[in-house]
């Protein structure tokens, strides 16, 4: 005879172990898109598109004069032979990220779902034209 406790307690596993599955799925099938996604973005010509963009607009804000004379100040506070490239680097890529203005950022947020909108409904098209055979 089981108790209401044994029996609570192994509901309680098999809805963890049912979580624990939906989960390892959902991280892949999330990974599994991200993949489909980003084959997507270089084969289409979208990622070249849109890091030519991102270029030119970063010189256009000024970002980019910003991080060579933050580089430029930190070489001449520290002196050119007691910096190392790693060092350089680690500081102009937290720079570099934290400066970049959200209006760009929220620009290519929007360009990114566009694109990602536009990949679903060709897929939805793919999807009825089988439905027609």
């Amino acid at each position: 005879m089981r108790s209401k406790q044994g029996t609570t307690i192994q509901k309680s596993e098999k809805s963890i172990k049912s979580q624990s599955e939906y989960s390892d799925h959902n991280i892949s099938y999330t990974s599994t898109r991200k993949e489909m996604l980003s084959e997507r973005l270089v084969n289409s010509g979208e990622q070249a598109r849109l890091e030519e963009y991102l270029k030119q607009k970063f010189i256009d804000v000024g970002w980019k004069d910003d991080l060579k004379n933050h580089a430029k100040q930190f070489i001449r506070e520290n002196g050119l032979k007691i910096v190392h490239k790693e060092d350089l680097y680690k500081l102009l890529s937290v720079k570099g990220k934290e400066t970049v203005p959200m209006k760009l950022r929220e620009d290519i947020v929007r360009r990114l779902e566009r694109f990602i909108i536009e990949l679903e409904q060709e897929e939805e098209g793919e999807y009825d034209d089988e439905d027609d055979v």
